[in-house]
């Protein structure tokens, strides 16, 4: 009886893995996983979007994340200079959330810094972060915005947090929401030199139900008793 139990703690665990408790993550260190409304691009001179760890010079020697990522994220500044018509969407491939509750997302963010001349106007530039359940219609999460003190080059923020040159992790609990598939999408509104961010390791963590619990360790334990 012993050995069955612990059988089935371990099966749970085993099979819950990332399920339990992350139904997403995504880290760009590999291509894929996102689909874009325009082609990437860089001017290697301050014009950009595109998913890069900036070994060739991709974001232009004056931007600077001064702690780094991980390797590969995604960043854009000045995203209408090479013709591209704002607003410019990522929207990541769809992923299962049947089973979870109590949602909530994350994303590391930064901004390169520059003194006085930081460039978000608080009208017109912003990044949005947005879900998608069950092709329901999108749902704003966060956006990143002008801080407010004044219209124009202010320092951008999530929520009264300033989004700095160094990499930090934004989150925010999605109330009320489940369903059975969610989709994250990013939208760009960043027109100008001085206005850009890069994002990194977005997440989607949620806690499993107790029937999510219960069909994780009875599958677990089917597998153990099949192997044995």
């Amino acid at each position: 009886m012993k050995m069955i139990t612990a059988l089935t703690v371990s099966a749970i665990a085993a099979t819950s893995g990332t399920a339990l408790g992350q139904a997403f993550s995504h880290d760009f260190e590999s291509a894929g996983g996102y689909t874009t409304s325009t082609a990437e691009f860089t001017d290697t001179f301050g014009d950009f979007w595109l998913r890069t760890n900036d070994a060739a010079g991709d974001t232009g020697s004056f931007v600077d994340y001064s702690n780094g990522s991980d390797g590969w994220y995604f960043a854009g500044m000045d995203i209408d200079g090479e013709g591209a018509s704002l607003p410019v969407t990522i929207t990541f491939d769809a992923f299962s959330i049947a089973g979870l509750t109590d949602l909530n997302f994350g994303v590391d963010l930064a901004e390169d810094q520059d003194g006085t001349n930081e460039d978000y106007d608080l009208l017109n530039d912003a990044v949005d972060f947005e879900y998608n359940v069950d092709g329901s219609g999108w749902n704003n999460i966060f956006t990143v915005m002008g801080d407010g003190v004044t219209e124009f080059n202010s320092e951008p923020n999530v929520n009264g947090v300033a989004v700095t040159d160094t990499w930090a992790n934004f989150s925010q609990a999605l109330v009320g929401v489940s369903g059975s598939s969610m989709q994250i999408r990013v939208v760009w509104n960043l027109n100008s030199g001085d206005e850009d961010l890069a994002i990194d390791n977005l997440t989607v963590n949620g806690v499993p139900t107790p029937g999510a619990f219960a069909l994780m360790g009875l599958a677990g334990l089917t597998g153990l008793r099949r192997r044995r």
